[in-house]
């Protein structure tokens, strides 16, 4: 299946139009206490060849250099062509509250912002110029 993973805003697996995607991240630093949320997207099957789609979203709590299946889960979330599940495309939020939260310091200190849409543009821009720059590996570009 072609979709994507968000978790808590931060886009873990992102779409893509080409191919299947799948992966593994280390989140420790992004949960945080009270609610957090983990939000799937399910695009559509590339080919009519392949196997029947499936998508699967799963965060466990494990220990630093511990298998993460050796951890606890926290929370999951499955989708496979069955009968009540939704179709293609869609979207699906999943909301958990931690009992326990792994040690970081980061959601003390961080200061909440607001993103106006033109500071998305500016954002969005300057990431453009800077896959641009090193696409083109030319790193006059970077900064225009």
């Amino acid at each position: 299946m072609i979709g994507s993973v968000e978790f808590n805003g931060l886009t873990i697996l992102s779409e893509s139009k080409k191919e299947n995607v799948s992966g593994r991240v280390s989140m420790n630093v992004w949960i945080f206490p009270g609610e957090n949320k983990i939000k799937v997207k399910g695009i559509h099957k590339r080919k009519k060849d392949e196997s029947a789609p499936y998508l699967t979203a799963t965060l466990y709590l494990a220990q630093k250099e511990q298998p993460y299946n050796e951890g606890r889960k926290i929370a999951d979330f499955e989708w496979g062509e069955v009968e009540g599940k939704p179709s293609l495309p869609f979207e699906q939020e999943i909301t958990f509250s931690p009992t326990e939260v792994p040690p970081c310091e980061l959601w003390k200190v961080a200061e909440k912002i607001q993103l106006t849409e033109e500071d998305k543009q500016k954002i969005q821009k300057l990431i453009i110029d800077l896959h641009d720059g090193l696409q083109k590996k030319d790193e006059k570009n970077f900064w225009n």
